[in-house]
């Protein structure tokens, strides 16, 4: 199930945005898995050497949507192969969300994590990525989903059993 909640922007003179309103919910959208999901779970190195292929998208970062350009420069934290999986596994998407956060530790050591959501009509890409500090390898999870219907095709109170994503 995804929910999208929106908030109206106001531009101050500052040049800087503000709330202009209440936070507003999209109706919730279902999605039922075709099939279990394909999971890939392992460690992926860091390139030892740097390439010209850094898994980056072929377009143009200015003819992207500003979330995809968010999403993109997120996802570069992590290992090209693992970049490209996210990046190619949903075209035609119509959400792409991802988060990067550092976190320190008790012990003041830090410690990496890049999860991230690429959703289309029919299908999904789950990614949730971690790492020590100074650790060179990434330890990743992939999930891809293949969707029955369109989002929203089933209600929550259906009677028939299938698996809700």
């Amino acid at each position: 199930m995804t929910v999208d909640w929106r908030q109206s922007l106001r531009a101050r003179q500052d040049g800087r945005f503000e709330p202009a309103g209440q936070w507003a919910q999209d109706e919730p959208r279902i999605n039922v898995a075709a099939a279990e999901p394909k999971r890939r779970v392992g460690q992926v190195p860091e390139p030892t050497h740097p390439s010209d292929d850094s898994g980056a998208s072929a377009e143009s970062a200015d003819s992207l949507h500003l979330h995809d350009q968010d999403a993109l420069h997120d996802l570069s934290y992590l290992p090209p192969s693992v970049q490209r999986s996210v990046r190619t596994g949903v075209p035609g998407h119509t959400t792409f969300v991802t988060q990067a956060l550092q976190h320190t530790r008790s012990d003041g050591s830090y410690y990496h994590t890049v999860t991230g959501l690429r959703l289309s009509e029919v299908e999904a890409v789950v990614v949730v990525a971690s790492r020590q500090q100074d650790s060179t390898t990434w330890q990743v999870e992939l999930v891809r989903y293949t969707f029955r219907r369109a989002p929203g095709a089933p209600s929550v109170g259906s009677s028939t059993r299938e698996r809700l994503v």
